[in-house]
Protein backbone atom coordinates (compact mmCIF):
# COMPACT_ATOMS: atom_id res chain seq x y z
CA UNK A 1 0.00 0.00 0.00
CA UNK A 2 1.33 3.16 -0.93
CA UNK A 3 0.64 5.74 1.90
CA UNK A 4 0.00 9.39 0.98
CA UNK A 5 3.22 10.92 2.94
CA UNK A 6 3.24 14.70 2.44
CA UNK A 7 7.03 16.00 1.84
CA UNK A 8 7.45 17.60 5.55
CA UNK A 9 6.50 13.66 7.13
CA UNK A 10 8.69 12.31 3.97
CA UNK A 11 11.62 14.35 5.41
CA UNK A 12 10.95 12.88 8.86
CA UNK A 13 10.63 9.25 8.26
CA UNK A 14 14.05 9.56 6.42
CA UNK A 15 15.51 10.95 9.34
CA UNK A 16 14.51 8.06 11.76
CA UNK A 17 16.00 4.48 11.06
CA UNK A 18 13.71 2.53 8.92
CA UNK A 19 15.16 -0.56 7.07
CA UNK A 20 12.99 0.79 4.41
CA UNK A 21 12.05 3.46 2.13
CA UNK A 22 8.13 5.18 3.59
CA UNK A 23 7.74 6.39 0.21
CA UNK A 24 7.33 3.04 -1.71
CA UNK A 25 4.12 0.27 -1.82
CA UNK A 26 4.31 -0.64 1.57
CA UNK A 27 3.43 -4.24 3.19
CA UNK A 28 1.47 -4.58 5.95
CA UNK A 29 4.45 -6.00 8.14
CA UNK A 30 6.01 -2.77 7.08
CA UNK A 31 3.76 -0.80 8.26
CA UNK A 32 3.48 -2.54 11.33
CA UNK A 33 7.11 -2.15 11.83
CA UNK A 34 7.21 1.64 10.77
CA UNK A 35 4.08 1.99 13.64
CA UNK A 36 6.96 0.23 16.08
CA UNK A 37 10.01 2.46 15.38
CA UNK A 38 8.10 5.41 15.30
CA UNK A 39 6.59 4.87 19.26
CA UNK A 40 10.41 3.81 20.42
CA UNK A 41 11.53 6.79 18.64
CA UNK A 42 9.11 9.12 20.29
CA UNK A 43 9.94 6.78 23.80
CA UNK A 44 13.88 7.48 23.11
CA UNK A 45 13.67 11.13 21.77
CA UNK A 46 10.26 12.87 21.90
CA UNK A 47 10.89 14.51 25.53
CA UNK A 48 11.41 17.67 26.43
CA UNK A 49 14.99 18.62 28.47
CA UNK A 50 12.27 18.63 31.27
CA UNK A 51 10.47 15.55 31.05
CA UNK A 52 7.26 17.30 30.99
CA UNK A 53 6.34 17.58 26.95
CA UNK A 54 7.04 16.10 23.92
CA UNK A 55 9.75 18.34 21.78
CA UNK A 56 9.97 18.69 18.37
CA UNK A 57 10.89 15.33 17.35
CA UNK A 58 7.85 13.97 19.81
CA UNK A 59 5.34 16.45 17.94
CA UNK A 60 6.32 14.21 14.71
CA UNK A 61 6.26 11.13 15.87
CA UNK A 62 2.82 11.17 17.56
CA UNK A 63 1.24 13.37 14.58
CA UNK A 64 2.52 10.28 12.26
CA UNK A 65 1.33 7.85 14.46
CA UNK A 66 -1.92 9.44 14.39
CA UNK A 67 -1.68 9.92 10.56
CA UNK A 68 -1.15 5.95 10.17
CA UNK A 69 -3.36 4.67 12.27
CA UNK A 70 -5.99 4.19 9.69
CA UNK A 71 -3.55 2.09 7.85
CA UNK A 72 -2.07 0.03 10.77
Amino acid sequence: MKIPFNEEQLVFLKSVPLPFDPSTDLTDEQIEKMVNILEDHIAYHGMNEEGTGENEIGTHCADLLTFLAPYA
